[in-house]
């Protein structure tokens, strides 16, 4: 860990349940708030800045605030609502609204390379993920819905009720003219480009977290299998990073759920530039009893996590910043036999 810093919350600015998080290129933070239905900005002092957003139906308003985020260094700031399936615009300078617009299906993430938008789309219904545009697609109101078309989704996903519920999304990383798309419990990456051409599958293997066993499928259409069993068949691919190096930052939850309460192990992995090897598996800190979140800038990965503080009356906001150095990582070649399920077993 290089740093970290405590969000100043009053009674008046606080995050109820955070739905996600994003750092800029200003070291800016981006906490969602699902209980609000609004997005909080605090400066790099840990200071409150200004709100996005409100709970409503209305323009600029969200019924259920998500975790895909992108502030572009254009000024623009994207927000989800997954509750009314629809994108909704910023300007980052005065918080004005620029417009909105609808997609089909469920949205994980987003990302921008050279002028493109990639939507981290999983749609079911037509048996597609991913999407891409024009960044100018996003700004102004369109009546046309962002529609996932590039990428089959995998068979299990759709004939498997569990997994498409708890493992069905996608995330998506980009560079200028491919991306990176991977499915949560699916151990491998599929190199993309914008017309939709699959130039590599990249495994990830599994060294201290879960993994995904070869029968997962098999594992959650056993009906009798209660829902602790199901979160904990697999590790879930909660987020890809691009490092300035061409490196990819890979972040598995290995989680757990109490009642309602989910919980989870964070574990952080880099995929070498040239997809040959990666080093798996740190496991990241945390103190909570909730999900954490992540964001990565500048080769820092941030990670939010909840303190209980005695002398408090709620749980503060705490971002850690770590550096990945891989300088002693014992590297495993993507070469060949490849191990999908790590030391912990489902």
């Amino acid at each position: 860990m290089v740093d970290s810093l405590m969000l100043e919350e009053t009674d008046a600015v606080f995050v109820g349940r955070t739905a996600g998080l994003t750092v800029d290129d200003r070291r800016r933070i981006l906490v969602a708030d699902a209980v609000a239905n609004t997005l909080l900005e605090f400066d790099s002092a840990g200071r409150f800045v200004r709100r996005y957003g409100a709970a409503g139906r209305g323009p600029g308003e969200f019924r259920g605030i998500g975790d895909a985020m992108l502030s572009r260094s254009d000024g623009v700031l994207t927000l989800t609502d997954v509750s009314l399936r629809r994108i909704t615009t910023f300007d980052r300078n005065d918080g004005r609204l620029l417009g909105t617009r609808a997609f089909v299906g469920k949205l994980g993430s987003l990302a921008a390379a050279d002028g493109r938008l990639w939507y981290g789309i999983f749609d079911p219904a037509n048996a597609r993920a991913i999407a891409v545009e024009h960044a100018a697609g996003l700004v102004a109101t369109d009546t046309t819905p962002v529609q996932a078309n590039l990428v089959a989704i995998p068979e299990a996903y759709l004939t498997v009720e569990p997994l498409n519920g708890i493992f069905g999304f996608a995330s998506v990383v980009a560079w200028a003219d491919t991306a990176f798309v991977g499915f949560a419990a699916s151990p491998f990456l599929l190199l993309v480009t914008a017309d939709g051409v699959i130039v590599d599958t990249v495994p990830l293997p599994a060294r201290a977290r879960r993994g995904v066993p070869a029968n997962l499928a098999a594992i959650l259409s056993d009906v009798s299998l209660p829902p602790t069993a199901m979160y904990r068949a697999a590790s879930g691919l909660m987020r890809l990073h691009r490092r300035s190096d061409g490196s990819v930052v890979t972040i598995h939850h290995d989680t757990e759920i109490a009642g309602r309460l989910l919980s989870a192990r964070v574990f952080a992995g880099v995929i070498s530039p040239d997809r040959s090897r990666a080093c798996m598996d740190a496991e990241i800190p945390v103190s909570s009893d909730v999900i954490p979140w992540t964001a990565m800038q500048d080769d820092l990965l941030f990670v939010l996590d909840h303190v209980v503080d005695d002398d408090a009356l709620r749980p503060r906001l705490m971002l850690r910043a770590y550096r990945l150095d891989t300088s002693e990582c014992s590297w495993t070649s993507l070469q060949g036999d490849v191990p999908l399920t790590g030391s912990e077993k489902p």
